[in-house]
């Protein structure tokens, strides 16, 4: 997955220290998801007017013979929170996309 933080106002942002991307899908009597933090490199973590900065994140995938998260459902919801240095709370978006289709019995 891909996520963007562009730098929309006047001044420079600094990303400090992380943010944090929660996926849910959502189904009938079931809410199950995967939550990562990301500590951006140096240099990746300030963000200059008008200017973005691009971070390929894997959530809830297949790694060392685990399966992966079931995102089937009915929607998938997004909830990213991207601390910046100077401020006392995060800027908080929910994003919603369409459901994944349900994974083939073998």
């Amino acid at each position: 997955m891909s996520f963007t933080v562009e730098n929309l106002g006047p001044r420079r942002l600094r990303i400090d220290p992380d943010f944090h991307l929660r996926l849910n899908a959502t189904r009938v009597g079931d809410d199950v998801g995967a939550i990562v933090f990301v500590f951006p490199a140096p240099g990746w973590d300030l963000i200059r007017p008008g200017e973005s900065r691009t971070f390929e994140v894997d959530m809830g995938e297949a790694s060392e013979g685990l399966p992966g998260t079931d995102l089937s459902g009915l929607r998938l919801h997004l909830e990213a929170g991207v601390w910046f240095a100077g401020r006392s709370h995060p800027a908080v978006r929910t994003f919603s996309f369409a459901a994944c289709d349900p994974p083939h019995a073998s």
